[in-house]
């Protein structure tokens, strides 16, 4: 495992692309300026090296799981929207929401998780606007996208929620821990350099 920081030289010799949570994407990235927003902890150079490690992972035909942020950031690069503020979405100061989702039937998350019904956590106030061309959303609750997934079979997937935090990923069950066992399975499936 490699570990990519701002600033470092953008790696294109890789098996798969992992892209946690953090702080916002910066609104230029997606026509989401609004002054009555306040953005957190943004890095634009963060947002770069983001931005070109998508694009090499998608070269190369590389695994790709993105995690809240990563997730919106998979949507941006493949020229999505996002909204910038949604109320409610996110309490202040408040814990974890967890809540029922239910993954389109077939899709990749359905097969990882091995349902297609079940809980997730969340707690941000991005979400997605516009669903770019080559993603589409296997997972909604409401208006609102949840998870998404490449529409041509690559394995690129992206949650809204932090799977790494739910109770059944650190007992090491399914279907949370799912998710990061067939990543590291489509990683090692990646032919040899």
């Amino acid at each position: 495992m490699q570990l990519v920081h701002p600033g470092d030289p953008v790696p294109t010799d890789f098996d798969g692309l992992l892209l946690s949570g953090g702080g916002d994407i910066h609104p230029h990235e997606y026509g989401g300026a609004d002054a009555k927003v306040e953005w957190e902890r943004v890095d634009t150079v963060r947002d770069e090296l983001e931005k070109e490690l998508i694009k090499a992972a998608i070269a190369k035909d590389r695994p790709v799981l993105g995690i809240c942020r990563g997730f919106q950031m998979l949507t941006v690069v493949h020229g999505g929207k996002l909204v910038g503020h949604t109320e409610g979405h996110r309490p202040e100061n408040g814990p974890i929401v967890d809540h029922k989702i239910r993954a389109v039937p077939g899709s990749l998350l359905a097969q990882i998780c091995g349902t297609e019904e079940f809980s997730v956590n969340s707690r941000h106030h991005q979400v997605v606007k516009v669903l770019p061309p080559g993603l589409r959303a296997t997972a909604t609750v409401g208006e609102f996208v949840e998870a998404l997934e490449a529409t041509d079979g690559r394995w690129i997937l992206g949650v809204q929620w932090h799977p790494e935090t739910k109770g059944d990923a650190l007992l090491g069950e399914a279907p949370a821990v799912g998710l990061f066992r067939e990543f590291v399975r489509a990683a090692e499936r990646v032919p040899a350099r």
